[in-house]
């Protein structure tokens, strides 16, 4: 009974998958924001310059990310067993070859060669976002991508240039941009919280250094709330006092 009662919502989604979420027809479940006070990104990175490409452009919508790919793929696969199991054996076929058809199409538009792993994202333009991450990592759950491949990621998330403990250094020249946050992690609650720059949990002294150790010379953004003119200058001169390899906190006095 709970199934029979849960199926019309199953075929819902994959109906709204199938007529709403491909925005520009390129075989890909993708977002894109429809006012300019939306957000830009919608994905678990959804930080105003989240996705982007190697030369540090920012993706242009509708963007298709690579693991939103892997969750289409395996709804696809487990709702065909469910309509098998209730007697829609015409449904359950189509449902497999609609997964076969995106594996198929998703390894040949995300592989990147010569990065050993999936690309980040397709922008707009069908361009891929060349860009090593870890969203590829969600993807190994699925089983959508070809083993060989799969073992790429792993071997490239848990090797010593993504996996050493020092994103930064890790990173590298490969940084072409800086967003900064701070948080406070409540440990009792389990819980973290986001902070003014400065008064949360982030060593930023250390993280300035590491930025010169590897050469950094770009710019800095930083996503804040909303405020008034004392406020955004406020933060405007924490973000100074990171750039100076200080502790980005404002004085007393101030």
């Amino acid at each position: 009974p709970t199934l029979e009662a849960l199926w019309p919502h199953v075929r819902a989604a994959l109906d709204w998958m199938d007529r709403f979420g491909d925005r520009n027809g390129d075989g890909f479940i993708d977002y894109g924001r429809r006012v300019q006070s939306g957000l830009r990104n919608q994905g678990w990175k959804d930080s105003e310059d989240a996705v982007f490409h190697a030369d540090g452009r920012l993706a242009s919508a509708p963007i298709a990310l690579c693991e939103v790919q892997g969750y289409c793929f395996l709804a696809y696969r487990e709702a065909a067993l469910l309509a098998f199991d209730l007697g829609e054996k015409a449904l359950s076929s189509e449902l497999e070859e609609k997964a076969d058809r995106l594996a198929a199409r998703f390894e040949a538009t995300f592989w990147c060669e010569e990065l050993g792993t999936y690309a980040l994202a397709l922008d707009g333009d069908g361009e891929p976002c060349r860009v090593r991450s870890s969203n590829a990592g969600q993807l190994l759950f699925t089983g959508m991508v070809r083993p060989e491949r799969a073992a790429r990621v792993v071997q490239g998330l848990f090797g010593a240039e993504f996996f050493s403990g020092w994103g930064i250094r890790t990173l590298g020249s490969r940084i072409v941009k800086i967003h900064l946050k701070d948080f406070h992690l409540d440990r009792s609650k389990g819980q973290f919280f986001w902070r003014n720059i400065g008064e949360g949990d982030i060593d930023w002294i250390q993280v300035r250094k590491a930025l010169g150790e590897i050469g950094y010379s770009g710019y800095v953004t930083t996503e804040i709330n909303g405020g008034g003119g004392a406020y955004l200058k406020d933060v405007a001169a924490r973000v100074d006092r990171f750039i100076a390899g200080e502790k980005p906190v404002t004085p007393p006095s101030q």
